[in-house]
C-alpha cells in the first residue's frame, strides 16, 4: 500500500504524530514529511492540530475513508494470491445479519468446521450496509442477508433469493402491548436499534445509500442503540422499549422472555438471499455453503 496513505491512517487512528510514530515504528519526522506530501498531493489541509494531538479535517476524513478501503483491498488481493499459489488452505469468509447466523448458519458452520478441521472460517456479523462493504472490499466472499435494491448486477454483485421474511416488533413477555387496551399503540413506546449506522459511512456505498436509505425514524425514539444483539435483548427485557427483528427468530427470542408484538409495515415481505461478488471463481468452501443454502430453502 502507498506509504504516505499508510502513515496517514496511523496518524488519524493514533490521534497524533508522536503516538503514530510509536505505533508504526517510524520516526516522527518521517510522518510529518508524509503528511506534508499527502496534503500537497491533494491540495488540501488534511488534519487540524489541537492541544491533545490532531484530528482530520473534512477533506482528511474523505482521504482516510478511501485509504482504509485501499488497505482492505490490498489485503484481500494478497490473501487471494497466497491461496492461488497454495501457501494457505482456502478459507471460508462469509458475512451475515445477526438473525441469519442465529437461525441457520450457526448449525451449518459448526458441522462444516467439524468435517473440515483444517479450513479456517471467518464470519463477520453486522447490518446490511456493513456486510455489503465487507463483500465489495473483498473481506468476505459470500453474504447472507436482506435484499438491497442498490446492489445491482452492474456493480459485479449477484443476488440469489432464498426465502421471504417478515419483521416484527418485539417486546418483553409482560409488555403493556401484549394485552393492550384503549388507544395504546406501538407509537407510544421507544425503540431499540440493533443495527445502528456507523458514524462514518462506507465510501464504497455512497450510491447505494442514496438508492436504499435507512428508514427515517425519529432518533429520539431510539432509547438504546447497539450492534450487539445480546445487549439489545438485555434492554428489551429491562424496559418497555421495542425492537424489530425477523419473525424467523421468534422461537430463539422466546427463550429470553421476548415475544412478537405486531408486524412491521403491516407484514410487508422482504427477500433474503445470497450475495456474491464476481471477482474470481468461488472457493470449494463458498461453493459448498451456497449449495447447502439453495438446497435447504428449495
Amino acid at each position: 500500500m502507498d506509504k504516505q496513505l499508510a502513515h496517514f491512517i496511523g496518524i488519524i487512528e493514533s490521534g497524533g504524530l508522536a503516538a503514530a510514530a510509536d505505533r508504526l515504528h517510524v520516526g516522527q519526522p518521517a510522518l510529518t514529511a508524509s503528511l506534508k506530501k499527502l496534503e500537497e498531493r491533494y491540495g488540501a489541509q488534511l488534519v487540524s492540530r489541537h492541544n491533545r494531538g490532531v484530528r482530520p479535517t473534512k477533506s482528511g476524513e474523505l482521504v482516510y475513508d478511501h485509504a482504509l478501503l485501499m488497505q482492505r483491498l490490498e489485503s484481500g488481493i494478497q490473501n487471494k494470491v497466497r491461496q492461488a499459489e497454495g501457501f494457505e488452505n482456502t478459507p471460508l469468509n462469509l458475512a451475515c445479519g445477526h438473525a441469519w447466523w442465529w437461525v441457520f448458519l450457526r448449525d451449518w458452520v459448526g458441522t462444516f468446521c467439524a468435517n473440515n478441521p483444517d479450513t479456517k472460517v471467518k464470519c463477520l456479523v453486522g447490518g446490511k450496509f456493513q456486510c455489503a462493504d465487507f463483500l465489495i472490499s473483498g473481506e468476505v466472499d459470500l453474504w447472507v442477508g436482506h435484499e438491497v435494491p442498490g446492489l445491482t448486477p452492474d456493480k459485479g454483485i449477484s443476488f440469489e433469493p432464498l426465502f421471504e421474511s417478515v419483521d416484527y416488533f418485539y417486546g418483553r413477555e409482560n409488555h403493556p402491548l401484549v394485552n393492550a387496551v384503549g388507544g395504546d399503540t406501538i407509537a407510544n413506546y421507544p425503540r431499540i436499534n440493533s443495527v445502528p449506522m456507523l458514524n462514518r459511512r462506507m465510501t464504497t456505498l455512497d450510491e447505494i445509500n442514496e438508492l436504499s436509505p435507512e428508514p427515517e425514524v425519529d432518533p429520539f425514539l431510539y432509547q438504546f442503540s447497539s450492534n450487539s444483539l445480546l445487549a439489545c435483548i438485555d434492554q428489551v427485557r429491562a424496559t418497555d422499549a421495542l425492537f424489530n427483528y425477523p419473525e424467523a427468530v421468534k422461537d430463539n427470542l422466546a427463550t429470553y422472555g421476548i415475544v412478537p408484538i405486531a408486524p412491521v409495515d403491516d407484514g410487508k415481505k422482504t427477500r433474503v438471499g445470497i450475495f456474491t461478488i464476481r471477482i474470481s471463481e468461488p472457493t470449494r468452501a463458498v461453493s459448498a455453503l451456497r449449495r447447502h443454502l439453495i438446497e435447504a430453502f428449495a
